[in-house]
């Protein structure tokens, strides 16, 4: 399993996530509601000073880090052709049923992840209720729950292979 992009994917995923809060505060500090009526909202966006800078440099970084996942993707395609990853697909690649070990594995990890998510998918509903939260914390707390999710899901993973290579 050494070198199979399948078990590092959520450490890819969760730099995808770590960008994504960095844009999402950019832009809600540079986002204004200015008027709410009956029929609909409008807002503006305004870039300014270092606000622009950074979410320039967000946007870039995104589109590099994207391009350099899909190159590692295609070299994993090549190295591992029986054991391909879709750039997109609504299955999970996390999913790893390549025998009864890895798909015991998987089960456990999935179990792990979806306790964490009965527990902190209310708590931040809660929060967001109570504290009247505005919509880009509520954001940034959602993709926190989800860097949170894979890191679960990543090092569970981690912890069973190295189990399971030193039992050989």
């Amino acid at each position: 399993m050494k070198n199979d992009m399948r078990v590092t994917m959520p450490l890819w995923q969760m730099g995808a996530i770590f960008l994504l809060i960095i844009i999402t505060i950019v832009t809600g500090l540079a986002t204004k509601v200015t008027n709410i009526t009956s029929t609909g909202f409008e807002f503006e966006m305004t870039f300014e000073n270092y606000v622009a800078g950074i979410f320039l440099i967000a946007m870039f970084a995104f589109v590099i880090f994207l391009t350099l996942f899909i190159i590692n993707i295609r070299k994993h395609n090549k190295r591992f052709p029986d054991k391909k990853i879709k750039a997109f697909t609504l299955k999970p690649q996390e999913y790893i049923e390549d025998d009864e070990l890895f798909e015991e594995m998987t089960k456990r990890a999935t179990k792990k992840v979806y306790s964490y998510y009965a527990w902190t998918l209310p708590l931040l509903v809660g929060f967001s209720l109570v504290g009247f939260l505005g919509r880009t914390v509520i954001l940034v707390g959602i993709l926190l729950i989800a860097m949170g999710q894979y890191w679960i899901y990543y090092s569970t993973m981690r912890k069973m292979l190295k189990s399971a290579e030193e039992e050989v």
